[in-house]
C-alpha cells in the first residue's frame, strides 16, 4: 500500500458501513438514541481488523495513518456542524478530544478480540457486537444482538478477503 493511498481501506470501511445502516434501517430503532461517531469507530475498528487478519505484521503501520486521516474527518465533521466558527485552539481541543476517545474505543474493541481469541468465532463477534450496541445506543436486546453478529461476521470475512495482499504486492 503506498503511503496515504488509503482507497483499499475506505472501500471496505464503506461497505461495512453500508451493509450495517441497511441493518439498523430496517428494523425500528426510533426508541434507541444513536451516537453516530461510535458507528464510525466500530467501521473503522473492524476493518482495522480485517486488515491486520489479512497479512502479516507489517501491515499495522499504514494503518497509524489511516487512522488520523480518519479521525481528522470525524472532527471535521463534528466542526461542520458547529453553528459557530470554531477557532484553532477548539480545533485542537476537539481532534485531541475524539484521538482519546477514538483510541480508548478501538484498544477496547481490540482487547474484546485478543481476549476472546480462543473462543469459537461466533462467540467472538457476539462478544464485540455486544460492545458495539452499547456503545452505539446503549441498549441490550439479545435478539439484535443474535441477529447483527452474524452479519459483522460475514462483514469482517468479506472485509478481510477484500484486503488481503495481492500476489503481486507480496513480491519484493
Amino acid at each position: 500500500m503506498k503511503d496515504q493511498d488509503f482507497s483499499q481501506l475506505h472501500r471496505a470501511q464503506e461497505e461495512i458501513a453500508k451493509d450495517l445502516t441497511a441493518f439498523f434501517e430496517s428494523d425500528d430503532f426510533s426508541h434507541c438514541r444513536f451516537v453516530v461517531n461510535e458507528f464510525d469507530l466500530f467501521t473503522l475498528f473492524l476493518v482495522s481488523a480485517a486488515w491486520l487478519a489479512s497479512g502479516d505484521d507489517s501491515r499495522q503501520a499504514p494503518l497509524v495513518a489511516f487512522h488520523k486521516a480518519h479521525l481528522l474527518a470525524m472532527v471535521e465533521g463534528i466542526m461542520a456542524g458547529q453553528l459557530d466558527e470554531v477557532d484553532s485552539e477548539r480545533q485542537e481541543t476537539l481532534v485531541t478530544m475524539v484521538g482519546n476517545i477514538a483510541e480508548t474505543r478501538l484498544r477496547d474493541y481490540f482487547s474484546l478480540l485478543q481476549k476472546a481469541k480462543e473462543q469459537d468465532a461466533h462467540l467472538r463477534f457476539s462478544t464485540i457486537c455486544d460492545a458495539f450496541l452499547v456503545n452505539f445506543f446503549n441498549y441490550d436486546d439479545p435478539q439484535i444482538l443474535a441477529r447483527i453478529t452474524p452479519l459483522v461476521q460475514e462483514l469482517f470475512h468479506q472485509a478481510q478477503q477484500s484486503l488481503a495482499p495481492s500476489s503481486s504486492e507480496a513480491q519484493p
